[in-house]
């Protein structure tokens, strides 16, 4: 890995886990400064770490692409992260699905995860991996679309087709417009 002058960890998990992290990673990157996404109740906690350098505060006290999640990526790759930390609360990363997408979208050269077990990784095979299922799950949702779109006009043409048949050739006293 390159030299790494500016870190953002996403704080997306416990006090402790978040300052081994922080430990961790100014071995790991000497001399890198350090940086936190906080949620707004915890801010003084994480500025208590001399480590950190700053700390920028989640727009809804969490990340969502709902709320300001957008306006907050265009921030953070502004402010040009050589690396960007999530700290995982399992092992499998389970749950984090739009910070894997913050960290994959936020212009740093690495992406890496730090989990509950005390184990760091680089991210971008896993978000490859993830975003390749995100585009196959897209696809699946539109093919299903499409597909109930084309049964309903079928059956919208044969509803219709036997409407017209009942009314132009059957009975005209027959007012019964039911399908059965």
């Amino acid at each position: 890995m390159e030299l790494a002058r500016k870190i953002l960890v996403i704080r997306s998990a416990r006090m402790q886990q978040f300052n081994d992290a922080v430990n961790l990673l100014v071995n790991k990157f000497p001399g890198a400064e350090i940086f936190a996404l906080v949620q707004p109740g915890v801010v003084e906690k994480v500025l208590e770490n001399k480590l950190v350098k700053g700390a920028k505060i989640m727009p809804s006290g969490e990340f969502s692409f709902f709320k300001g999640g957008l306006s907050l990526i265009r921030e953070i790759r502004k402010e040009g992260y050589d690396v960007i930390v999530l700290l995982y609360n399992n092992t499998s990363g389970a749950g984090y699905l739009q910070l894997d997408l913050l960290a994959y979208l936020s212009g740093a050269s690495y992406k890496m995860a730090y989990d509950i077990n005390e184990k760091d990784y680089l991210l971008d095979p896993f978000l490859k991996r993830i975003l390749k299922e995100l585009v196959r799950t897209i696809q699946l949702l539109v093919n299903l679309i499409l597909l109930g779109g084309v049964i309903g006009l079928l059956l919208i043409q044969t509803g219709w087709d036997r409407l017209t048949k009942r009314l132009c050739h059957g009975d005209p006293k027959d007012t019964d417009l039911t399908f059965s």
